[in-house]
């Protein structure tokens, strides 16, 4: 949703294009196509064509009848799209399936839907040539399209056997060289469907899948099964129907897949996109009969760092991150450019000119408090499970101000020296100003003691005075009034109603309220001791967990976007420091 990006999956280097001055805005599909053309989908009703070699650009228009007011009329959304031997692109979305014109100039609705016509107004998410047919994967089932005659066959949860499907959601799909359609679907598992006899076969988290809901599947050259899932990257042996799954202790950045996000590249190494970027996967390394590990070393790589609210993705251009006085916290994530090896891996890190031992941890992400004045060097390595080090360690500079400068520092040695001084002489200064009582005055100096000194004789009287003061009382104990309390419970109706709509910040509340911001600040540090951006962080984090635990969201993703965070593995951070629990085991 940020734009495209073209990537060099031999050095990992990337060149991103943003929304801004694009001619779509989004992206939301792309096909190679036959005639070495580039075209990709969005969310409005266009088909982008880019010409690799010389990076022109040319917008396809759709030519049939817009209707906003109903999603099976409107031409956007279009998840799926494929280039077939005939040279017919065919893209599928919200509103079914459509079709470019032989000349590739214009697009427009498929017609041919026979009697299976509830897929006009399915949402579409794969399509799959085969030879003179079509497979879709869409939320109503599994279709057969013949390229001339039409749709001919649908295979869903209504229809009785032969035929019958344990689903209706099916967001990918994979033919395999001997004809099987392997199915990734929404929370029935993966899928094998023979359509030869119409018969399937299902495998689900009781049979040792990492998770049932699938989202893309690819294939090696060992004829093993990559299947990318909502919690975790799974491998399927076809000859043993046996499952191997990987997570974050694997060397995962992240753990939940995007839906139909994969591919196989030219040189045999997979590549499926998640929540926190693209993880490759070299087959080779996976597999039973291979006599020696490979050696090939993969550097850590810098993949995001959060600043209080600002994100970088790459390090600044003199390579240091800058904390000011009042930045205290700093999170780092890191990945390994590939996915090495089944084996686990393990994360390490340390600020070098202050500790020589390493710190373990447990994933790709490291938080920052309080750091002191002055530059940092944070050191991070891998180390796979011989305890060697994997690739060359990851420094990142850490630049963080201190909190006066020298000349602030100075006038506030002075300040206090000040009011030291009036305090020791508070009496003597008192009265040269002001009048005293006969208890106030100097005393005289008594017989016998002639030789006590003026000084002496002050001290003397101030302990007399002292001596009759009660001993100071216990302060009580702090107690919210009624009035403040009713405030409260105001505040809080005012930020949920504004997590609801999408709007939360500490400035729209503050308005709502009627005060400034600073006078926000004050009564709330007043009413719970907390700043307005803790309060409300809390507010949506309660209210994340409430989604969760009601079962009102499916994915983690979801409850992150619910409640206004757009990073799902930032939200889960903080998550589990709130409540001591990652929010993807409500879901487990």
């Amino acid at each position: 949703y940020r734009g495209r990006t073209v990537i060099n999956h031999h050095t990992g280097e990337t060149v991103a294009k943003t929304n801004q001055g694009n001619l779509i805005y989004y992206g939301v599909a792309s096909e190679l196509g036959n005639d070495g053309n580039i075209y990709i989908t969005d969310d409005v009703p266009y088909i982008l064509q880019i010409n690799p070699k010389n990076g022109t650009e040319r917008l396809i228009p759709f030519i049939g009848n817009i209707s906003k007011k109903r999603d099976d009329q409107y031409p956007a959304g279009n998840w799926a799209i494929t280039d077939t031997q005939e040279g017919i692109i065919w893209v599928g979305g919200l509103s079914g399936l459509g079709r470019l014109s032989q000349d590739k100039t214009t697009w427009d609705f498929y017609k041919k839907y026979n009697k299976f016509t509830e897929l006009s107004n399915a949402f579409v998410f794969e399509l799959e040539e085969d030879g003179e047919f079509i497979w879709v994967a869409s939320e109503k089932g599994l279709y057969k399209v013949h390229k001339v005659r039409g749709v001919i066959a649908r295979y869903y949860s209504g229809q009785p056997a032969p035929g019958f499907l344990p689903t209706d959601v099916i967001f990918d799909i994979h033919q395999d060289k001997n004809g099987i359609l392997w199915l990734a679907t929404q929370g029935s598992g993966l899928i094998k469907f023979n359509p030869a006899t119409n018969e399937y076969r299902q495998w689900t988290q009781t049979e040792g899948l990492a998770d049932d809901l699938t989202v893309s599947i690819e294939e090696d050259q060992y004829d093993n099964l990559w299947i990318g899932t909502n919690a975790g990257l799974s491998r399927f042996d076809k000859s043993t129907e046996s499952f191997t799954n990987y997570y974050r202790q694997h060397g995962l950045p992240s753990e939940e897949f995007n839906k139909k996000s994969s591919t196989v590249l030219r040189d045999g190494r997979l590549v499926f996109g998640g929540l926190n970027g693209l993880v490759f996967v070299q087959p080779e390394d996976f597999s039973e009969d291979k006599s020696t590990e490979k050696t090939t070393q993969y550097n850590l790589r810098l993949t995001e760092a959060r600043i209080g609210n600002d994100l970088y993705y790459t390090l600044p251009a003199d390579g240091k991150f800058k904390l000011s006085a009042g930045q205290k916290n700093l999170q780092l994530r890191f990945r390994l450019l590939n996915y090495l090896t089944e084996k686990a891996l393990t994360y390490k890190w340390r600020i070098k000119n202050k500790s020589r031992q390493y710190t373990t941890l447990n994933r790709a992400d490291i938080y920052l408090y309080d750091l002191s004045a002055g530059t940092h060097t944070v050191e991070i390595a891998a180390f796979n499970s011989a305890g060697r080090q994997t690739g060359e360690a990851l420094e990142v500079l850490i630049h963080q101000e201190p909190e006066f400068s020298v000349q602030a520092l100075v006038l506030f040695g002075l300040l206090i020296v000040i009011i030291g001084v009036s305090i020791l002489y508070y009496e003597r200064i008192k009265s040269w100003f002001l009048p005293t009582d006969k208890s106030d005055k100097v005393p005289d100096v008594p017989s016998g003691e002639e030789g006590i000194s003026f000084a002496a004789a002050i001290e003397k009287k101030e302990k007399e005075k002292n001596s009759e003061i009660p001993a100071t009382k216990a302060k009580k104990p702090f107690v919210l009034q009624p009035a403040d309390r009713q405030w409260l419970n105001e505040l809080t109706e005012v930020v949920e109603e504004k997590i609801n709509k999408g709007e939360v910040s500490v400035t729209l509340v503050a308005k709502e309220m009627n005060l400034s911001t600073r006078q926000l600040n004050r009564k709330v540090k007043q009413c719970t001791g907390q700043t307005p951006n803790v309060f409300i962080r809390n507010a949506r984090l309660d209210r994340a967990k409430m989604l969760l635990e009601e079962g009102k969201v499916s994915t983690v993703a979801e409850a992150s976007y619910a409640v206004g965070f757009e990073k799902p593995d930032y939200f889960s951070g903080l998550f589990e420091n709130r409540f001591g629990i990652r929010p993807i085991e409500y879901l487990n």
